[in-house]
């Protein structure tokens, strides 16, 4: 998955580039200096203007000024700095032009203006391969990003769809008995059901939902189970603060209360309970929920902080990172579960 190539490999990979490009650097001065030594040792005693005019000389400067204007030049904040530097470079090649011109008799004409945009060209090569090298690293960062954003999304989609809404089922029949008792909630029953079934399928699709959406989907899901349970059960929720258009991942709570329900509350036990608060405000979410702990029956034998609280651990580093937390308290007849979020500027 996208964590196994952490930000770590990726640093590994950004310095290892840049080891790259210091030995690239590196031996390209070393051979345009080794050729420029040559051509001084046989020229620049016995003809030192044809050696300043020569091939091997000429690209030693281009290559120079080119890591200059790179590294150096265009980095400066000083705009005035840079104007004068660039007319500088430019006014030495065209007196270097000059020269060359006055070594082999040419007057100065076209073949100067030639001789002049040759050592322009030269720089802009060098200076495009400097700035090629400069900036791969953002070029496999950006790489890199869209690749993990994209795994990541994935990820996040297949740990949604891994929620499984099996009181769905528990609650077809409820409604099944209502029907048959022909109790006169049963339309209003169907309407929540129905919401609820929209809400999975369209809203909780999508990487942000807004607060108010998700808690009346877990304000319906208590309603449907306090029908199956009976209005008489202990079941609570309590909301402080105000909803003011606070966006959320969907379906990170409604793992909570389903795990409340799933392993701390039976029929045939009286002191079961399952009581949540949010305390809610403009950038922070704390989402508390108690439920009674029994001792475990034979279908019940998995761990209890098994794959449903591990995926949601999973979601919630994916999607909000050191900006959310879940705490998890075991006592012996109580499990309390606090999701602590800071909501996305």
């Amino acid at each position: 998955m996208s964590n196994q190539f952490s930000i770590s490999s990726f640093i590994a990979i950004s310095d290892n580039q840049k080891k790259v490009n210091r030995i690239y650097i590196t031996v390209f001065f070393l051979i345009i200096t080794l050729n420029v030594l040559i051509a001084a040792y046989s020229y620049l005693l016995k003809e030192p203007l044809f050696f300043f005019t020569c091939d091997a000389f000429e690209l030693f400067l281009a290559g120079s000024v080119a890591y200059l204007v790179m590294y150096k030049i265009l980095p400066h904040k000083s705009i005035g700095i840079k104007i004068v530097t660039f007319i500088s470079i430019l006014l030495f090649f065209l007196g270097l032009a000059f020269l060359k011109l006055y070594r082999r008799g040419i007057p100065f004409d076209a073949w100067s203006r030639s001789n002049f945009t040759d050592y322009v060209g030269l720089i802009f090569i060098f200076t495009s391969l400097f700035y090629i090298l400069k900036n791969l690293n953002l070029l496999i960062n950006n790489s890199y990003l869209k690749t993990k954003q994209a795994l990541e999304e994935a990820e996040l989609l297949l740990l949604r769809q891994q929620f499984n809404p099996h009181f769905l089922y528990n609650a077809f029949n409820s409604l099944y008995s209502m029907s048959i008792k022909k109790h006169p909630n049963t339309s209003d029953s169907i309407l929540k059901l129905s919401g609820m079934m929209r809400y999975l399928t369209d809203d909780a699709s999508v990487s942000g939902t807004l607060l108010k959406h998700e808690i009346k989907f877990i304000e319906d899901y208590l309603e449907i189970e306090k029908i199956r349970f009976g209005n008489d059960a202990n079941i609570s929720f309590k909301l402080n603060g105000a909803l003011k258009g606070q966006l959320i991942e969907p379906l990170l709570m409604i793992n909570l209360v389903e795990n409340a329900f799933k392993h701390g509350f039976y029929t045939n036990n009286d002191s079961a309970f399952v009581n949540i608060d949010a305390q809610l405000s403009e950038d922070h979410l704390i989402f508390k929920i108690r439920n009674s702990v029994f001792k475990k029956q034979h279908f019940q034998e998995s761990d209890r902080v098994g794959k449903g609280l591990h995926n949601l651990r999973k979601r919630l580093d994916l999607s909000y990172g050191q900006d959310a937390s879940l705490n998890i308290e075991e006592k012996k007849n109580e499990f309390i579960a606090t999701l602590n979020i800071k909501f996305k500027a």
